[in-house]
C-alpha cells in the first residue's frame, strides 16, 4: 500500500490494483490481471510502478496500467523512483538468482546494473544521488548515485539462540533530507517470535535503535513479537503498528522520533498488519488480514484509515465480501 497525500491511496495484491481518490470513501479496481503484485511505488498521483510475479507494471495517469521493461535476464522484486525518469530496483531474491542492483533513467524502459557493496536485500533513495542499500546485517549509503558506497550502520546485532546464523532481512524507507528508516528482521518465526530492530538516522553520525523485539537492543521502546509495520511520516518521525500474531488484543500504534520520546498513540483492532502508509502527518492507511472485532470467516483483508495521526481508526467499506488485496 502507498498513500499519495491525504486523499489518494493505492493497494496492490493478488491480480489487483485498488485506488481511492477521496480519502477511502470509495475505491476503484484499476487493474485485474494474471499476476500477483507485491509492491507499489508512486512519486506523484499520476506516475507509479507495481512489481509483479513476472513483470513490472507502470502508470502515467494513475489509473491505467501497462507492462514496463525489466533488466535483461532478471525479474525485479522491488523498485523505488525519485522522479518520473530516475529509479532503482532489485532483482534475484527468488528462483536462485543472485541479488542484483539496477538503475533506470527513462522511467523503467531500460535498466543498467549497478555495483553493490554487499548482496542487496533492500534499496531506497532520497534523490538521484542519495541512495541507500541494506545487506543482511548492514546499511550502506551512496552520495553519487551508486558509484561509490560507505557503510553507515555496521553494528546490526546478529540473531542469537535459536535464530543464530539465520541473518536478517530488511525494509528501507527514505525520509528526505538525507535520512532513512531501516527495519531489520530475521525472516523466520519460532514460537510466535521473530527478532526485529528499527533504526532511524542518516545525515548525523549515529543511527538510533528506536524499537525492537530482541535483547540486542536494550533501548527498545515498542512491543510486538513480529516485525512492526512502519511508515515514515517525516525526516525525524515514523509511525508503527505493532505485530503480535499470538495476541488476540488490538495492536498498538506507536510514534517513534529521532532524538525524542516514543509516544503510544492508540490501538487498531486488526489481526496481521501487512502494510502502513501515511500520506500526511494526520492521514494514514493500514492494510491488515482482518479485524479482530468480530472475525468474519472469508472476509479477506481490510483497510483501516486514520485521520488523527493514528489515535483512532475506521474501516474502509468495499461491500461484502471485502476484496482480497
Amino acid at each position: 500500500m502507498q498513500a499519495i497525500g491525504a486523499r489518494i491511496a493505492v493497494v496492490v495484491g493478488a491480480r489487483t490494483v485498488l485506488r481511492t481518490v477521496d480519502g477511502g470513501a470509495s475505491w476503484s479496481r484499476d487493474y485485474s490481471g494474471p499476476q500477483s503484485l507485491h509492491q507499489v511505488d508512486f512519486i506523484d498521483p499520476d506516475h507509479g510502478w507495481a512489481v509483479g510475479d513476472t513483470s513490472l507494471l507502470r502508470t502515467v495517469d494513475g489509473a491505467t496500467w501497462a507492462a514496463a521493461s525489466e533488466p535483461i535476464g532478471a525479474v525485479l522484486t522491488e523498485v523505488h523512483f525519485v522522479s518520473v525518469l530516475v529509479g532503482y530496483g532489485l532483482s534475484g531474491r527468488s528462483g536462485g538468482a543472485p541479488p542484483s542492483l539496477f538503475s533506470t533513467v527513462d522511467g523503467g524502459l531500460h535498466w543498467r546494473s549497478l555495483r553493490s557493496p554487499v548482496a542487496p536485500v533492500a534499496v531506497t533513495a532520497n534523490s538521484r544521488q542519495d541512495l541507500w542499500l541494506a545487506g543482511s546485517d548492514s546499511l550502506w549509503r551512496s552520495r553519487d548515485g551508486g558509484a561509490t558506497w560507505k557503510r553507515r550502520l555496521a553494528a546490526v546485532p546478529a540473531p542469537s539462540g535459536s535464530f543464530a546464523g539465520s541473518g536478517y532481512g530488511a525494509r528501507l524507507q527514505a525520509a528526505g533530507a538525507g535520512n532513512v528508516w531501516a527495519e531489520f528482521d530475521v525472516g523466520q518465526g519460532a514460537a510466535s517470535q521473530r527478532p526485529w530492530l528499527l533504526y532511524g538516522g542518516g545525515d548525523g553520525d549515529q543511527f538510533e535503535c528506536l524499537a525492537a523485539f530482541t535483547g540486542s537492543c536494550p533501548q527498545a521502546r515498542a512491543d510486538g513479537s513480529y516485525p512492526a509495520t512502519v511508515s515514515a511520516v517525516s525526516t525525524t518521525r515514523a509511525v508503527l503498528v505493532e505485530n503480535c500474531p499470538a495476541c488476540s488484543s488490538p495492536h498498538g500504534v506507536v510514534s517513534v522520533n529521532l532524538g525524542g520520546a516514543t509516544q503510544r498513540l492508540g490501538q487498531v483492532a486488526v489481526y496481521g498488519p501487512l502494510s502502513l502508509s501515511f500520506g500526511s502527518p494526520s492521514t494514514g492507511y493500514l492494510l491488515a488480514q482482518f479485524r479482530i472485532d468480530p472475525i468474519v470467516p472469508g472476509s479477506g483483508q481490510v483497510i483501516e484509515i486514520t485521520r488523527d495521526g493514528g489515535r483512532t481508526w475506521i474501516t474502509a467499506s468495499f461491500g461484502t465480501p471485502a476484496p482480497h488485496a
